[in-house]
C-alpha cells in the first residue's frame, strides 16, 4: 500500500494527526502529505492499543494549490471560494491573537505554513 502511495503521489513529506475520537475504541484521523497529494487514513485502535481497522478518510479534501484569493466578509474573517480553487469546498479563515483558524463547516483547523517545493506553474494564483 505504501509503495503504491509513493508511486502515485511522489515523495512522502510529512503527516499530521488532526482528530482523535472515541473513549474505549479510538478513531485516529491522519493526513499523509506527499509531493502531489494528501492522503487521509482513519485508524481504529482498540483498548489494547492494537489497530482493528484502517479506512480511507475523504472527509477533508486537500488540493496542492499554494495561493488562494481571500474575500473579506468581516474585520477578521475571510471567505475562500472553493469553486475558484479546483472545485474544492468553500472555507473561511478567521484571524485572531491565536493565529489563523481555517473553518470547514463545523471543523476548525489551526493553519500552519508548510513549505513544499512545487513547479512554478502550480504556484500561480487562480484567476478570478
Amino acid at each position: 500500500m505504501w509503495s503504491n502511495f509513493l508511486q502515485n503521489a511522489g515523495k512522502f513529506m510529512s503527516y499530521n494527526i488532526y482528530k482523535i475520537e472515541g473513549d474505549e475504541v479510538k478513531n485516529v484521523h491522519i493526513r499523509f502529505h506527499f509531493e502531489t497529494v494528501d492522503i487521509g487514513i482513519v485508524l481504529s485502535i482498540n483498548p489494547d492499543h492494537k489497530i482493528q481497522g484502517m479506512f480511507m478518510d475523504d472527509s477533508v479534501k486537500t488540493n496542492p494549490i499554494d495561493k488562494v484569493y481571500l474575500i473579506p466578509i468581516s474585520k477578521n474573517e475571510f471567505f475562500i471560494n472553493g469553486h475558484q480553487n479546483g472545485g474544492m469546498q468553500d472555507l473561511k479563515i478567521t484571524i485572531s491573537n491565536k493565529g489563523l483558524i481555517l473553518k470547514d463547516g463545523s471543523i476548525n483547523f489551526k493553519a500552519e505554513s508548510i513549505n513544499r517545493k512545487r513547479s512554478n506553474k502550480s504556484q500561480q494564483p487562480i484567476p478570478h
